[in-house]
């Protein structure tokens, strides 16, 4: 996956660029298909969010938009905006194998990141990091992991490559299932 810095507010669109190998740009005009804005700042600075049924109706096209182009993704990655309930996952490296999306929220703000296999893209730091780093920075703020999200055809990449390694294993000693 290739690390990209995020614009001013675009932490979502960013991600969703890193894990589709698309130009931000593109993923933007995706996103905003259907609804009456131009550009995703223009989108976070009108009534959207002071009105809850204008926000409700866009963020439902938003996702919508976001499945054509990755399926997977959760509408909590979506919902990383400015929330004042904040409420904790745990963080294991076991969740973080594959790749997908990390939601994490404090009160006034939201964020989402990528990750793949236990490095974090997040779009708001100049490079990668790994989990460990990453949320204890973001636990230092205040903040609280409250979705995570993986793509599952990276999970079932991981598994068969799991399972051709062990059957490389077992091929190398033939005799290995009469112990």
């Amino acid at each position: 996956m290739n690390h990209i810095l995020q614009s001013e507010a675009e932490c979502y669109p960013t991600t969703i660029a890193m894990l589709s190998n698309q130009p931000v740009k593109k993923v933007i005009q995706t996103l905003l298909r259907d609804t009456p804005y131009n550009t995703w700042q223009e989108m976070m600075v009108s009534s959207t969010f002071t009105r809850i049924d204008v926000f409700d109706h866009v963020t439902r096209i938003i996702h919508r938009n976001a499945q054509s182009i990755l399926p997977w993704i959760s509408t909590k990655a979506l919902r990383a905006f400015p929330t004042d309930q904040p409420v904790g996952l745990s963080l294991s490296p076991l969740a973080l194998s594959g790749r997908g999306t990390i939601t994490v929220r404090k009160p006034g703000a939201g964020h989402v990141v990528a990750f793949e296999n236990n490095m974090i893209y997040d779009p708001g730091i100049s490079a990668p990091i790994n989990w460990r780093l990453w949320k204890m920075l973001h636990d230092m703020s205040g903040a609280k992991v409250v979705d995570i999200t993986v793509d599952p055809e990276s999970i079932r990449h991981e598994e068969t490559k799991e399972a051709e390694e062990t059957e490389s294993e077992v091929s190398r000693y033939p005799h290995s299932e009469n112990w």
